[in-house]
């Protein structure tokens, strides 16, 4: 993800990094961020996401015709996309306690060559390579709500929010189409959610069954 730079080289930006640290699935897990602040007006970093407007589509789409959900989740999103601007990073004091202990030089900063999560531009970027993916696996993505992706034939949709995937179809197509996509992206997770299924999805739990869904923040 970072390449060791002098201490000296300068940059296009220059970040330090900070851990966030959070339960997620039951595991208490430490994520390290840029510290990217908005000190200067951009008009290239909107990336499409869902909202309180469209966060129902998908399941009113599955409960209407009769169809499965399924989630995705990848694995370090961000980190797989390349930095497209010269930052360099202040890094982590604990990386620099391990070089100290090992007698290395602490004269050094990290140039990166991968993005860190919380870089401004990350979101845009990683939607932009997820629209990429699934156009090449021949889905329209809506000209309106550019998060939402319709595959015509196979009678899929799916909304994208960051690096998170909810979608609706036949049971049939959609383990095929998680099948194509573990070959395209490294996936966490990758679920089929048929009728008595509880899964989580964007801070809210749905309850699917027969009668229809219900759903209910974490």
């Amino acid at each position: 993800s970072y390449e060791i730079v002098p201490g000296d080289t300068k940059g296009v930006l220059r970040l330090t990094t900070t851990w966030v640290i959070a339960i997620r699935d039951g595991v208490l897990k430490a994520r390290l961020c840029a510290r990217d602040f908005a000190k200067t007006k951009r008009t290239d970093l909107f990336a499409p996401g869902s909202t309180a407007l469209t966060n129902r589509v998908i399941d009113f789409k599955a409960v209407k015709l009769n169809m499965d959900t399924y989630t995705v989740d990848v694995v370090a999103a961000y980190n797989t996309i390349d930095e497209p601007e010269l930052v360099i990073v202040t890094p982590p004091p604990e990386w620099y306690a391990e070089r100290e202990a090992a007698g290395l030089s602490l004269n050094v900063l990290w140039k990166m060559k991968k993005l860190l999560p919380c870089r401004r531009i990350a979101a845009k970027l990683w939607v932009d390579r997820v629209g990429d993916v699934l156009r090449s696996l021949d889905f329209k993505q809506c000209v309106g709500f550019r998060q939402f992706f319709h595959h015509e034939e196979k009678q899929l949709t799916c909304e994208v929010h960051m690096d998170d995937i909810h979608g609706c179809g036949p049971a049939e197509a959609i383990d095929a189409h998680l099948l194509e996509l573990k070959e395209l992206l490294v996936l966490k997770r990758a679920i089929r959610h048929e009728e008595g299924a509880v899964y989580q999805h964007l801070k809210r739990y749905r309850h699917v069954s027969s009668e229809g869904r219900l759903i209910r923040p974490s």
